[in-house]
């Protein structure tokens, strides 16, 4: 009976621990129920939000295209794409300058320098910015300060893109203030006119700078609105403390690299200059050599290129980095590079001389050939009006006096071909 005892009693335990065990999966899967509700509720909420970030980058991009005056080329400097406000400042029809060359834009004064940033830019990879004068569909100059970006993709230089500020309305602000100062002394009236210009310019800058704020605090606004109205699906809560965040110091390494050694643990209160990790110094150090390297390299190549520039003899090359004089290899080359490049620019000045004296000796040539082509055409001209008075008295024939006619045009068509 005792045995018969126990057994039920096993059977009661297990049934309840069976019970126990069915709630617990219940309550489980309600919880995975909750959570998944949440989860569709912040994924709906995730994928409304990336529309409207989409649809402000597309408004964004239009404010972008209006304002901003740039145009985009590839390495040849053929024009691909431009702007809106590109559009407006030059006057171009966007079918009339796609597939140009940039540099119908720039004015001739400003070319060498233009290219000489292009130039600098495709070598580098980095940007560039000066200020030049370009020309728009009229002729008009117009002075703006130019940057320019290269377009790389996995090293390799694909083109440029041009962003360009037109600096007209400042360069005129100054030159009116300038105007201010030196009449100053001299009429109060014409002065204050200068003023009212100067401040109706500043007043139409202010206008531009006015509207893109209105309109950047705009979407800031309806941002707002769109919070303040949205509807907050799941509020959770819990306890905490609050740690002010000057007490919290996030620690990175921007360049990263291999850890070798960490000497502090979480928690442990750390001092100025104390030494918390260290890393591999190899990658660095094979770096910095390079970086070291190619500033010798430069600093040679500018001492031989102002040597050129100055038409100095450029007999050694003296340059020191952190103590370290330039590598023999790196001045030997560039003292060659600069002994062949004087030999080169001999040779043309040689070259150029030589054509100099030709030209003139063909000068010379043309003004003998001309004078005497201009002499002939005198003498047969006068010859000719002299015949043509006796035609009437027939002593001379109408064969002779086309001849002779004849004559003379061919004198006068040597006479301006020499010319």
């Amino acid at each position: 009976m005792s045995e018969i005892k126990n057994v039920e009693d096993e059977k009661k335990e297990i049934e309840k621990d069976k019970d126990g065990i069915i709630k617990d999966l219940q309550k489980q899967i309600k919880k995975l129920e909750r959570e998944l509700k949440r989860e569709k509720r912040a994924t709906k909420a995730a994928e409304s939000l990336e529309k409207e970030l989409r649809e402000q980058r597309k408004e964004l991009d239009e404010i972008l295209d209006s304002h901003l005056i740039y145009l985009i080329t590839d390495k040849e400097l053929n024009i691909k794409q431009i702007s809106k406000a590109f559009i407006q400042m030059f006057g171009y029809a966007k079918k009339e300058i796609i597939e140009q060359k940039s540099t119908k834009l720039i004015a001739h004064e400003s070319m060498d320098k233009f290219l000489q940033g292009c130039e600098y830019v495709a070598k580098t990879k980095r940007a560039w910015a000066t200020e030049i004068e370009v020309l728009d569909i009229n002729f008009k100059l117009t002075s703006v300060n130019i940057f320019i970006y290269p377009l790389v993709e996995a090293n390799v230089l694909n083109g440029f893109v041009f962003i360009i500020e037109d600096i007209t309305k400042e360069k005129l602000l100054q030159e009116l203030r300038r105007k201010l100062a030196q009449l100053e002394r001299y009429n109060i009236d014409t002065v204050g006119f200068f003023t009212e210009t100067a401040a109706a310019v500043i007043n139409t800058i202010d206008k531009k700078i006015s509207i893109t704020i209105k309109i950047i605090v705009g979407f800031i606004i309806l941002f707002l609105i769109y919070a303040y109205n949205f509807e907050i699906d799941d509020i959770a809560s819990g306890e905490g403390k609050f740690i002010p965040a000057t007490k919290i110091k996030h620690l990175k390494h921007l360049e990263g690299g291999v850890v070798t050694g960490i000497y502090v643990k979480e928690g442990d209160i750390v001092k100025k200059g104390q030494v918390l990790v260290t890393l591999n110094p190899i990658q660095y150090q094979t770096k910095y050599n390079e970086n070291k390297k190619r500033l010798m390299q430069l600093k040679a190549k500018m001492a031989r290129l102002k040597a050129e520039y100055e038409e100095k003899e450029l007999k050694s090359i003296n340059c020191i980095i952190e103590d370290e004089k330039c590598e023999e290899k790196i001045v030997k080359d560039e003292l060659n590079l600069y002994r062949s490049d004087i030999l080169e620019l001999k040779r043309n000045i040689s070259k150029q001389l030589e054509q100099l004296k030709a030209k003139k000796s063909e000068l010379k040539d043309a003004k003998t050939k001309y004078k005497s082509a201009k002499e002939n055409y005198k003498s047969l001209k006068e010859e000719y009006e002299a015949k043509k008075s006796l035609l009437k008295d027939k002593i001379f024939s109408l064969y002779e006096i086309k001849n002779l006619r004849r004559d003379l045009i061919k004198a006068q068509t040597e006479m301006e071909s020499a010319k």
